[in-house]
Formats: structure tokens, sequence, C-alpha cells
């Protein structure tokens, strides 16, 4: 039975088994005496006593490495190149004074906070890391390795910590970060800032014509002293000191790749640029109709309508409908309430305040029955002044002596004038279609 003597006391071995073999073999190299059971499980009360000047194991293929946290003595720990992804906590007591965990698949790392008064060097270079906690904490850091993991934010650096060497390029900084680390090392010419990688994903903005809209990259908001360098496409489009870029009334003109720059002019980031991913900004038409629906009682005289529904996309202001008649004009229509208006085809226009407007053809076609008398009496006095005559193509009007008086292309309204412009005597006329359909009207006055 082993006994380890602390302070007097005879204390019994504790033996851990060791998880990873190939971590196991490495410390039975380096360490063998804190081992038994073959090298197979560590002594834990030997290996918290125990002190090293350096133990490394590196590029062994390590996946675990748990019982490396009971080494709270060791001067430097080196476990560079291996396949970790997490480790435990560091333990209460711990004084390592230079760490390399560089290499590995670490997405997270354990607190430095038990560290702060002893960790000197500090490498966690190409890993995955997405935070790092108590780095505020270390009040005696000096070297700092931090390059091509997914940072996007940093703590403070303890204000008595003056760095003698930082890399924190390959992450996903930005200024607010990485000029307060700027300040806490002794020379700039050994920091390495640039070289982060695009602070955002591309992203695709869909805007309606002649609307207000605005470009903004969640990066370092309301910070000081930066410069945003927009650029659509290629070209350089404009320069502000805010994280956005705003329209007043964007146009489809203005659809396009935008991306941009930024700088610092602080004295120490004069070198540093950052650049974001790309806004891919699409101007749609500032009004779509989706979909509408006309309730209509169709009568020999005027029919009543009513505009049952409407649905559009891409409007935010008011917007006002109405029907229009090339030859009535338009008339203003709120939905829900019924209207008396003439036999016709009618487009439905959509507008709003904005100038933003849109304009659907032979949205409501009214018919009169075919058991109504077709009556024109084309006397100026706004009562069947115009017929409606239906169909598709062509059509002619041919007076009782079987005369052509007017060609006419259907569907379209007749006023009464014959080919030369002139009114036609009253009497009754047959419309012969190119279908050769027919109808009879009658010309009064």
């Amino acid at each position: 039975m082993t006994f380890l003597c602390i302070s007097g006391t005879m204390v019994k071995a504790q033996y851990q088994p060791i998880q990873d073999p190939a971590l196991a073999n490495a410390m039975c190299i380096q360490c063998g005496y804190l081992l038994d059971y073959g090298c197979s499980a560590l002594d834990t009360n030997q290996a918290v006593v125990y002190k090293h000047n350096y133990l490394a194991f590196n590029n062994i293929s390590i996946n675990t490495a748990n019982e490396l946290m009971y080494l709270k003595l060791v001067d430097t720990l080196n476990v560079h190149a291996n396949n970790l992804t997490m480790l435990p906590a560091i333990r209460t007591g711990s004084a390592w004074k230079n760490i390399d965990f560089s290499n590995n698949l670490l997405n997270t790392f354990p607190d430095l906070t038990p560290l702060g008064a002893s960790l000197r060097t500090l490498n966690l270079a190409n890993n995955t890391l997405e935070n790092i906690n108590g780095l505020d904490k270390l009040s005696v850091l000096s070297e700092l390795n931090l390059s091509n993991n997914n940072l996007r934010t940093l703590p403070e650096i303890n204000s008595s910590t003056q760095l003698e060497t930082a890399d924190v390029s390959g992450n996903f900084l930005t200024f607010s970060s990485l000029i307060p680390l700027a300040d806490r090392v002794k020379n700039k010419n050994q920091c390495t800032f640039g070289s982060q990688r695009l602070l955002t994903k591309d992203t695709t903005l869909v805007f309606p014509e002649n609307y207000a809209a605005t470009l903004e990259i969640p990066v370092d908001k309301d910070f000081p002293g930066l410069t945003y360098t927009w650029y659509k496409g290629n070209a350089v489009c404009k320069k502000t000191a805010a994280n956005k870029l705003e329209f007043n009334t964007i146009q489809k003109g203005d659809s396009g790749i935008y991306w941009v720059l930024i700088t610092s002019n602080h004295p120490k980031m004069q070198n540093v640029v950052l650049a974001t991913g790309k806004l891919i900004v699409k101007v749609e038409d500032c009004q779509k109709l989706l979909s509408y629906n006309f309730s209509k009682n169709v009568s020999c005289d005027n029919s009543s309508i009513s505009l049952s529904s409407i649905s559009l996309s891409n409007t935010v202001w008011p917007f006002t409908v109405a029907i229009e008649d090339e030859n009535k004009g338009q008339i203003i229509i709120e939905k829900g309430l019924n209207y008396r208006v003439p036999s016709g085809t009618y487009s439905l226009l959509v507008f709003d305040e904005k100038n933003c407007s849109l304009k659907q053809k032979n949205a409501l076609v009214l018919e009169s029955p075919q058991s109504c008398p077709s009556i024109l009496s084309p006397n100026g006095d706004g009562i069947q002044d115009l017929i409606y005559l239906n169909g598709q193509n062509e059509a002619q009007i041919i007076n009782k002596d079987g005369t052509v008086v007017k060609n006419i292309l259907l569907p379209n309204y007749w006023d009464g004038l014959n080919n030369q412009g002139e009114q036609v005597p009253i009497g009754s006329y047959i419309i012969l279609r190119k279908d050769g359909t027919s109808e009879k009207v009658t010309v009064i006055r």
C-alpha cells in the first residue's frame, strides 16, 4: 500500500484510471512514479504536489486529458496538436506558468481565473474557441496567442498586465475588442491583429421600391473613431461614421452586392482593416398584388359591384384602390362598399402616398345579360352614351342596308360614331364579330 507524507500526515494513495491510452503512455515515460497498475492509473494525491519544470504531450492523438488537471504545480504544460475537444475545470491552487493547448479541437476552455497570479504564457491557437473566460484575471500574462479561433469578443485584459506579444488574428474580432487589447501590449510591433475573418455572413435583403431603406451591419455600433467604407460591387459608394447606410427612397437601380471595409483612427490600428460578408440587396416592385375578389350583380343598367378582398405584399403605407375604364375614367372604391357602375372592362389600380402604384388590367369585366335590350343614346346626357361590346378581335357594325359603318376592335365601347367620326342615324345596327356571333343595337336620341 502506498502512502504520501504531507505536512507530517501519511496520506493513502488515491488512484484514478487514466481514460486515454495515449496520455497514459506519455505520462508513464515522463512521470512514471505518479502512476500505478501498469501505468494506467494516476496517484492523484502525489500528482497534486508534483513539481516539474516542463511536461510535453505533443502530437500523440490524445482525445481526453482530464487527469492533467491534477498536475497543479507543473510550470509548463504543453499539449499541442492533439484531438482534445474539452477539458475539465482548472483546479484551485494551480500554478501553471506556461500552457499550450494549440492545434486541438477545443470549442470551450475552462475558466482561467485560478491561474490569475501565475500564468505568463497562453497559447490556444488553432482551435474553435468562441469565448475565453477569466482572461481579465491574468495579472502577469506576457504572451498571448488566440489566433485562428471563432472569437467574436474578448474580455478586457487585466489593467495591471503588460503583454510582450499578442496574436489574435484569424478570428471575428472587431475594434471594440482589438483596441483595448492593443493598449495592453508594450510594443505595437509585437501585436498581430490583422487578417480577421469576414465579420458577417452573406445576407440577402429585399426592399420595396420607393420606400426608405437601411443597410446595417452588426459591427461596433456607436464605437468611436471608425470609418465604414461601403462598396457596391467593386466601387466605393459611400463612407459613414456609423454602421449603416441609409436610402431615403430606394430604387431598383440600388439593387446589387454591397460589402464594407472598416478602419479605425486609433494609432495602433493604422494597418488593421476589417471586412464584412456580402449584403445582397434586391429592390422589388413597391407593391405586389397577391389576390383580389369582386362580388358583382350584373343588370341591364348599371351593375352593382363590391371589392370583397384584396391582398398585397411589400405595402407599408395606407393605399387607395380604384377601378379604371379608359373611356369612363377612375372610380375610387373602398373594400366592402357597393358601387353602381356601367358595363365594361375595368383595370384595378392601387396607389399610395409614396407614388407607389400598380395596375392589373382586365381585373373586372361586367357584361350585360343577353336578355337586356342593347340601346345606345349618344346625346351627351351621360345616360347610355356608350355601349359596351364584348368579345375578342375585330367586329363590324352594319346598318340595315348591309353597309359596314364602323370597324372596331373588341372588347370596346361604341359611341355611335362611324369610321368617319360622324354620328350614325337612329335605327337598328348589327354587331358582327369575327367568330360569327352577332347582336343587335338600337340607336336612339
